[in-house]
């Protein structure tokens, strides 16, 4: 053997370039970044979304309370009060009170007898015997196709109490009475009269005044 012979494997050679490990690096570089690129977008859109929804929240949480105050505490529109219902009085009999009695009679007549033919309201102010009688000429006129326009003027004159029963009274009136008469929607006649009339009143124990009968004088 020589000094100059070389043992084999004794000395290393210098490594060779590998394009398929570059592409490989590259291609897990650039995965990595897309992938905090998705992460940071996912939890950006994430946090914005509920952020957004508690906004939301609130305000409508807000809306509703100011809602709840507008309708509750300071209503926008004011609501009427309803108109109450004329009635007859109940109380002890006075000329006002016989006044008011009569009126709505008055009142009621020219509705049931008038184009509207308002017959049902009769029952509100007669009793019998006058309430079948009016009943009777309202559904007459109703059937004919005629009406009545009545105008009145009144003025209680006396009211007598019954001594022995406080629930019935006679009202001495004189009533200014003005009709006109109309068939198919034509006047037919007309008259104007004063008249002297004496109403009958009664009522039951706790109940209205309502009228029995009339005369006229």
């Amino acid at each position: 053997r020589t000094g100059g012979d070389r043992r084999p494997g004794s000395g290393r050679r210098p490594g060779k370039f590998d394009p398929v490990k570059l592409r490989r690096l590259l291609f897990l570089g650039a995965a990595s970044i897309l992938a905090v690129w998705f992460l940071s977008w996912v939890l950006s859109s994430l946090f914005g979304f509920l952020f957004k929804s508690d906004q939301n929240g609130l305000e409508a949480a807000t809306l509703k309370g100011e809602q709840a105050i507008v309708r509750v505490d300071a209503p926008p529109i004011a609501i009427p009060e309803p108109s109450p219902v004329a009635t007859a009085p109940t109380s002890d009999m006075t000329p006002e009170v016989a006044a008011q009695v009569i009126r709505q009679w008055l009142s009621i007549k020219e509705a049931a007898m008038g184009s509207e033919h308002q017959v049902e309201r009769i029952g509100e102010i007669l009793v019998e015997p006058s309430l079948s009688q009016w009943t009777s000429r309202a559904e007459a006129l109703k059937q004919e196709g005629a009406y009545r326009l009545y105008k009145h003027d009144l003025n209680v004159k006396a009211v007598n109490i019954d001594e022995t029963n406080p629930n019935e009274a006679a009202v001495d009136t004189e009533v200014q009475e003005s009709v006109q008469f109309f068939e198919n929607g034509a006047v037919k006649d007309s008259q104007d009269e004063l008249l002297q009339i004496q109403y009958q009143l009664v009522r039951k124990e706790g109940q209205p005044w309502q009228i029995q009968t009339w005369q006229v004088q």
